[in-house]
């Protein structure tokens, strides 16, 4: 008997996160805080989003709030503590010093995860502050919604950032908190680490703390229909993954996106993870 085929997805809408952007889960809504990285001399982030490849097109001015509006409100997904560090009981800064910009963003149908990576017995929590002390490091989160029509969903800012749903049946919204470019070696791995162990301080953690830099894919979701894996990795090595992903079927590509990377610069997509804790 011949199986059926699924529908193809409709009125979908991907919000994705990438890089660092700390996750605290405020009962209704989560609040993601793109830390500020400026203090950084050799590695510095872009604070960009909207439509995948014109990013661009769309900076965040310092301090300013984003909000996604118009989607559905029948999720109920929580943030996973095996695939992510998260506090037990956060009590994130308010000061634009450290957080640089906020997304709130409703309770989402589903929470994907890419550009993994194992801490192992790196992540040190003597005091039982995390809700898993063996989980995973994701360098991106993707934010799966629903909604009814195109015309309503948004992402506007509290200054000058909007971003409007186009008409596709698979629309999806990019957010970067993360380098463009990535030099390798020990500056990179130093970043790496300063800004996981800063997003500690940000979250006003009592002695958790991360020892090394976390360099090794490990594992990720599979890819849902309308992403593909250079839109889940790390934008430093997006132009790569989207030229190396051009003969590929489209089971190649899940693979690829999980294990691409595995080199001497260590994985997360060709690159160490870039993360922070979350609440």
């Amino acid at each position: 008997m011949q199986k059926e085929k699924a529908d193809p997805p409709k009125n979908i809408l991907y919000v994705v996160l990438h890089g660092l952007i700390c996750l605290v889960d405020d009962g209704d809504k989560f609040t993601g805080y793109l830390l500020d990285r400026s203090n950084d001399k050799f590695i510095q982030h872009v604070y960009k989003g909207g439509d995948f490849g014109k990013e661009k097109e769309k900076d965040l001015e310092k301090s300013e709030i984003l909000q996604l509006k118009g989607v559905d409100d029948t999720g109920n997904e929580r943030l996973s503590a095996k695939m992510n560090p998260v506090l037990k009981n956060p009590k994130p800064k308010d000061q634009t010093f450290f957080a640089r910009n906020r997304i709130i963003l409703k309770r989402p149908n589903a929470i994907l995860h890419f550009v993994c990576g194992d801490p192992g017995d790196a992540l040190k929590d003597p005091k039982n502050e995390l809700k898993e002390k063996h989980c995973l490091i994701s360098g991106t989160r993707v934010f799966q919604y629903s909604f009814k029509n195109y015309n309503d969903v948004n992402v506007s800012g509290d200054k000058s950032f909007s971003w409007n749903c186009p008409n596709a049946a698979v629309a999806v919204f990019h957010l970067y908190n993360e380098p463009e470019e990535d030099p390798g070696g020990v500056r990179s791995l130093q970043h790496s680490l300063n800004e996981f162990n800063d997003s500690l301080g940000f979250m006003q953690a009592d002695q958790v703390q991360l020892t090394n830099a976390v360099v090794t894919a490990t594992f990720g979701d599979r890819l849902p229909p309308g992403l593909t894996a250079d839109q889940v990795c790390a934008l430093a090595v997006r132009d790569r993954v989207a030229a190396a992903l051009k003969k590929r079927s489209r089971k190649e590509e899940e693979e690829f996106i999980i294990t691409y990377g595995k080199d001497d610069r260590g994985g997360g997509g060709g690159t160490q993870v870039c993360g922070g804790i979350n609440g």
